[in-house]
């Protein structure tokens, strides 16, 4: 009985650092993005009030995207990149498997 509550126990934390892990990488592709739009508005010389006044977002959630906060749909993503000349790349890749282009 205890073998099996151990195991049980052992499996739980697998699955805790698993997602643990991916919380991490998500996290850190939004602090990016965040990064990216913040850049290439202030190269273009707006404000976040004007960004999201063209974009249809709130300055809010433009703020967050900013420093890689809050969890921004693609839909959301989309609207602000679009008026900043910038666009989403997205791509699926197999679990364990190495992208040939980095």
């Amino acid at each position: 009985k205890s073998e099996i509550c151990f195991a049980f126990v052992r499996y739980i934390h697998k699955i805790f650092l698993f997602y643990s892990q991916k919380r991490i990488i998500v996290r850190n592709e939004l602090t990016n993005i965040g990064k990216t739009i913040r850049k290439r508005r202030e190269l273009l010389g707006l404000l976040q009030p004007q960004l999201a006044s063209i974009s249809g977002i709130s300055t809010r959630t433009i703020q967050l995207v900013e420093m890689g906060k809050g969890n921004p749909s693609l839909e959301t993503l989309i609207k602000i990149a679009d008026p900043l000349g910038l666009r989403i790349n997205l791509s699926l890749k197999e679990p364990g498997r190495v992208d040939q282009n980095q």
